[in-house]
């Protein structure tokens, strides 16, 4: 059984977000989520860094995503290198 199903099944309960792998949701999974009181998580904005950008690269990525000066950002980001937290600090 997978984890999230057995932990639904063990307590009764749902996480109260659902994050789309790859950002492949449709309107079966809108459903699905709502009636499990999920929000879905849905990323708009992609750093490049599990795809092979560098550090500077991704960094490059942000200053150029909040030089358009977007209403909202919700960035997916991935722990690729070591040195990545400390750069973000």
């Amino acid at each position: 059984m997978r984890p999230r199903m057995s932990l639904a099944v063990s307590i009764e309960a749902y996480p109260l977000t659902l994050s789309i792998a790859y950002g492949n949701y449709n309107d079966l999974v809108r459903s699905a989520s709502a009636i499990r009181g999920q929000k879905l998580v849905i990323w708009d904005f992609d750093s490049g860094d599990s795809t092979g950008s560098t550090p500077a690269q991704s960094e490059a990525a942000y200053v150029s995503l909040i030089g358009k000066h977007p209403n909202t950002i919700l960035a997916l980001n991935h722990e690729t290198e070591g040195q990545l937290f400390f750069l973000a600090k």
